[in-house]
């Protein structure tokens, strides 16, 4: 493919939507995470938005995890990243960042002056949230009668941009140099960890991650949260074993650990100039 190719002439990792026709004869709005190997997973978006209900069939897998040579990247389309549970599941998968490609329509209520669209600060929660990098790429200009954000950005784990947003009316290819591995370092502070301090135990009418097969520890990306790691009160014993002082500045770290960087590039696209991914 035109993918498979790229990637293999510019080493690159490339992460891009489609619509896929499935082998059931379904129309799926799908993504795939692409390498200098080939395809490395197919992911099917689960929350649809708005029409595409009458024109896909929602995927029912869950955010597929690619261990690769700089870190572990999850994958979820668009309106996926609306739901907390979507996003803490790639989490405990074992996802670093996250790579979203998205269509967000501009609302008919615009944002403030001097705030953000509601899908990027959605964004900026959910890696806040999580510890994880999320990269989004979003469309831009009017196609069709239809607004869209622009809102390409990468977020660092805690919920702060390092590149971007965009939000404005003109294509953009966004990079930032970051260490997927701080990721893996779930401590917030001294006393406190996103992952140890979690109490599933309490969340059961609502969702609880032990009612969801994560898959066999052999598929699941390193760095992944296995429930064996976890006492009978649900607490991260390898996490609480880690000891130490609170999370040191990622400029500290690096000098402890030495970079691992990987270069992320989102490029927003305009409205017409590529086939349209069908998404919110």
């Amino acid at each position: 493919s035109d993918c498979h190719s790229l990637a293999a002439r510019h080493d690159l990792v490339i992460a891009g939507g489609f619509c896929e026709l499935g082998e059931d004869g379904q129309l799926y709005n799908s993504a795939a995470i692409v390498d200098a190997s080939g395809v490395r997973a197919v992911y099917r978006k689960a929350h649809l938005w708005d029409a595409e209900k009458k024109i896909f069939t929602p995927g029912d897998g869950a955010p597929p995890v690619v261990p690769l040579p700089f870190g572990n990247v999850g994958l979820m389309i668009c309106y996926d990243l609306e739901f907390p549970e979507w996003v803490r599941l790639a989490a405990l998968s074992g996802a670093d960042l996250i790579a979203a490609p998205v269509n967000w329509p501009a609302s008919a209520s615009p944002a403030p002056p001097g705030e953000r669209a509601s899908e990027v600060v959605s964004a900026q929660a959910a890696a806040a949230a999580n510890g994880v990098f999320i990269a989004v790429a979003d469309r831009c200009g009017t196609e069709r009668g239809v607004d869209w954000v622009g809102g390409s950005v990468i977020i660092r784990r805690g919920g702060y941009p390092v590149a971007g947003p965009v939000c404005d009316d003109h294509t953009a290819v966004l990079t930032a140099a970051i260490d997927l591995r701080l990721a893996r370092d779930k401590r917030n502070s001294e006393l406190n960890d996103l992952f140890a301090d979690r109490r599933p135990d309490l969340y059961a009418r609502l969702w609880d991650t032990r009612l969801v097969t994560l898959g066999p520890p052999s598929r699941r990306a390193p760095g992944a949260v296995h429930e064996q790691d976890r006492d009978r009160d649900d607490h991260d014993r390898a996490a609480e074993q880690r000891g130490g002082c609170g999370p040191l500045a990622e400029e500290q770290r690096a000098q402890r650990d030495g970079y691992h960087r990987v270069h992320v590039r989102v490029g927003g696209h305009r409205g017409g100039r590529q086939p349209p991914q069908c998404d919110h």
